[in-house]
């Protein structure tokens, strides 16, 4: 059967029980049920995407992430602060590249034994703006 048509600016993931809304104009890839985009990729024109990841067990993406940035001392500053999205308690782990003067924002929500890491870069301040706003809709659905 033909799959079900979405609103535009909304995905709803029924696998991992999550939705999220985001502006229309932004295109979505969807590689995998595990793993999605929401925006441009690669970033251009100083916009980008948010990026959904779910794994399982404990050594996630970001864990290795931390440890690679940790090679780096005088490149990559990493700072976690706590959050909460979605009714989740939560990590927020910003890598800074203080060479290529770039900075990675992962959120990392851990539910029913799941990792969702979700990630986006500061590309300009207008797409971070609006990454922040898509974000601020994200919700599990179960």
């Amino acid at each position: 059967s033909a799959p079900a048509t979405t609103p535009k600016g909304y995905y709803r993931n029924n696998t991992y029980n999550y939705e999220i809304s985001f502006p229309e104009d932004w295109p979505v890839r969807v590689r995998s049920e595990e793993n999605i985009s929401l925006g441009t990729v690669p970033p251009r024109n100083g916009q980008g995407a948010i990026t959904i990841e779910i794994s399982q067990g404990g050594n996630n993406e970001v864990e290795k992430a931390k440890a690679e940035a940790k090679k780096y001392p005088g490149l990559i500053s990493i700072t976690e602060e706590p959050i909460t999205l979605a009714g989740i308690n939560g990590e927020k782990i910003i890598m800074n590249n203080l060479m290529a003067k770039t900075k990675t924002i992962n959120i990392l929500l851990i539910k029913s034994k799941l990792n969702y890491i979700i990630k986006y870069s500061e590309e300009s301040a207008d797409f971070t703006n609006q990454a922040i706003k898509a974000l601020s809709t994200f919700k599990f659905t179960n």
